[in-house]
């Protein structure tokens, strides 16, 4: 009898004991779960904390129809291929940050919309030869040394923005095939030297540079000097210590090029219509170049004379000792009294820096 009692008494404490050793388990579990967040409100769905390789792709498919905007933050996994949101019509963005994937596969959309990467590690961006309707892609904080492959066959990108990323250099041949190109963004990458594409084949749409806060130390305007649609060219925040400008005569045998400094003073000398030449101008719309804080002590305004609409020259933060200076070789349309130097925005260069 009191075996018996005995037996039963051990059963009841191993099933106790189980129980409690299966609450615990399941709660361990709970807390090491993090389970994911779907929200959407005014157009925009936030799919937060997602582990793609254990949750797959199912939550995308309640994406709204009429949603215009995702934004997928705090994931992980291998791959994620958003084919399944080509179908979603309205979408225009997409925004993905503090994100950990390697590889992403970005399909075909059926109208313009945009790519945004913040803060996310990946190893690979595959975008679909036929997404032409991509038009918009930033990219920040993703540690890429170059341009992804496929981000290159892009023909109707307009912007391309990457920045803070390990990227070390710019050959401008590498855009040989984005045509649409107007605004290119490379601003506070690793940059250090910019080769020109001697084909002649990049950017002949390209208004907008931006090299801002790389590790540049000298530059040539030469690698620029063709972009006949160049507006813009930011180089602030760079360590650039001499400038140049190398023309090379036999680049781009199919397009003639040629100054039009001689266009440009008698048109302002004469003040009255003058014929235009039969040629393409050197840095035909270049009017703004930033060199701010950079390290320039001297500055041979002889290396600029070919940009005959520069109006804008910032020079500001450098220990400027020396300003070079011929009366024929100096940008026509660029006042010189307006330049400043190591004091600031608020005081122009002093008169005896300039020299012949």
């Amino acid at each position: 009898m009191l075996l018996k009692r005995y037996n039963i008494l051990e059963q009841n404490i191993n099933t106790y004991v189980y129980s409690i050793i299966s609450s615990v388990t399941i709660l361990l579990l709970a807390l090491c779960t993090k389970a994911y967040e779907f929200v959407c409100s005014y157009g925009a769905c936030t799919v937060s904390n997602i582990d793609i390789s254990y949750d797959g792709l199912y939550v995308f498919t309640f994406i709204a129809n009429a949603s215009e905007t995702l934004i997928l933050r705090g994931a992980t996994g291998k791959l994620v291929n958003l084919t399944i949101l080509q179908n979603v019509a309205t979408l225009k963005q997409i925004i993905i940050e503090d994100c950990k994937f390697m590889e992403i596969i970005i399909p075909q959309f059926q109208i313009p919309f945009s790519l945004v990467l913040r803060r996310v590690f990946l190893k690979a961006i595959l975008i679909h030869q036929t997404a032409n309707m991509l038009t918009d892609i930033r990219m920040r904080n993703v540690p890429f040394k170059v341009f992804p492959p496929s981000l290159l066959q892009l023909q109707h990108l307009v912007s391309l923005e990457q920045c803070r990323s390990h990227m070390r250099y710019l050959h401008f041949g590498d855009l040989k095939n984005m045509h649409s190109l107007t605004n290119l963004d490379l601003s506070y990458n690793k940059i250090q030297s910019v080769i020109m594409d001697r084909n002649g084949q990049c950017c002949g749409q390209l208004k907008y540079l931006n090299l801002k806060g790389n590790l540049l130390k000298r530059f040539d305007f030469g690698a620029l000097v063709y972009l006949s649609q160049l507006k813009c060219a930011f180089l602030g925040y760079n360590q650039i210590s001499s400038i140049n400008t190398r023309i090379e005569q036999h680049y781009n045998r199919n397009r003639k090029f040629c100054s039009w400094k001689t266009f440009y003073v008698m048109r302002i000398k004469a003040n009255i219509p003058v014929p235009r030449p039969a040629c393409t101008d050197y840095f035909a719309n270049l009017s703004t170049i930033t060199l701010d804080h950079n390290r320039l002590t001297e500055v041979n305004m002889n290396e600029l004379e070919h940009m005959s609409v520069l109006t804008d020259l910032d020079l500001a933060f450098n220990p400027i000792e020396n300003v070079k200076i011929s009366n024929d070789r100096i940008p026509v349309s660029l006042n010189m009294s307006l330049l400043n130097g190591n004091r600031g925005y608020l005081h122009a260069l002093a008169p005896d820096v300039f020299s012949n």
